[in-house]
């Protein structure tokens, strides 16, 4: 896609936005990082609302390198958990997301918990 993908942090806030390499556009921000399908025509983000224990999905897919945003969706039942290298494509062409109860997602001691489980997202 000839791009860059660029962590921008602010004050209780983060993003990913996609920057052209060659005009310095942003052509793209997404919520949290976006892992790319194994084919390269899918893009799933989702984002932990530690605000309203909610977790926050947007999909994508991607045709000639343009990327359209199909849908968005929030979950209010349970968050995504863990490290960004937890969550993973499979050979099988689902998305493992490591997952917690939203009523589960902080430990005794204020920690994230790390007893997730995982759901498997398939795009069809």
């Amino acid at each position: 896609m000839n791009s860059f993908l660029v962590l921008g942090t602010y004050w209780e806030e983060y993003d990913y936005k996609l920057i052209d390499k060659i005009t310095g556009e942003v052509k793209l921000s997404f919520l949290d990082y976006p892992f790319i399908s194994g084919d390269k025509k899918n893009i799933i983000c989702i984002h932990a609302n530690p605000y309203e224990s909610t977790a926050d999905l947007e999909f994508y897919t991607i045709d000639k390198n343009k990327i359209k945003r199909i849908m968005s969706a929030c979950f209010k039942n349970w968050m995504p958990a863990g490290e960004k290298n937890d969550t993973f494509w499979s050979s099988d062409g689902y998305l493992y997301l490591p997952v917690l109860h939203n009523k589960a997602y902080w430990s005794q001691d204020g920690d994230l918990n790390k007893n997730f489980q995982y759901v498997r997202i398939k795009i069809k």
